[in-house]
């Protein structure tokens, strides 16, 4: 069955942070689980913040799903985002259907509401 990576990234950094955070993110999930037989897709989905990121990464556990969180040191952004081991099982799968998929022009509009 084919794989799939999910990486969950907060929405309350800016845009630019989002994209930077995921690739990190997933990069430490290469490092961290074996390569899957055929290349995994990769699903980007958002959190709203710090707090549902830790939330998210207590739940993922909880369903057996295997996970690497990005802690980034600077700007005091402490952990920005998350990424699974490949996924293959369908209950695996499902338990991530909870993640919005990112939007970029929803993370714009975001975080300028914020800054406003």
């Amino acid at each position: 069955m084919k794989p799939y990576t999910y990486v969950l990234v907060r929405e309350d950094i800016p845009l630019e942070q989002q994209m930077v955070q995921a690739c990190h993110a997933a990069l430490e999930a290469g490092f961290a689980f074996s390569a899957p037989e055929q290349t995994s897709s990769l699903i980007v989905c958002t959190v709203p913040d710090r707090e549902a990121l830790l939330a998210a990464h207590e739940r993922l556990a909880r369903y057996g799903i295997r996970s690497e969180m990005f802690f980034e040191p600077d700007w005091d952004m402490g952990h920005s985002a998350l990424a699974t081991e490949p996924l293959t099982e369908r209950k695996k799968r499902f338990a991530m259907s909870k993640y919005p998929l990112f939007r970029a022009a929803r993370a714009e509009a975001d975080v300028q509401a914020i800054a406003a």
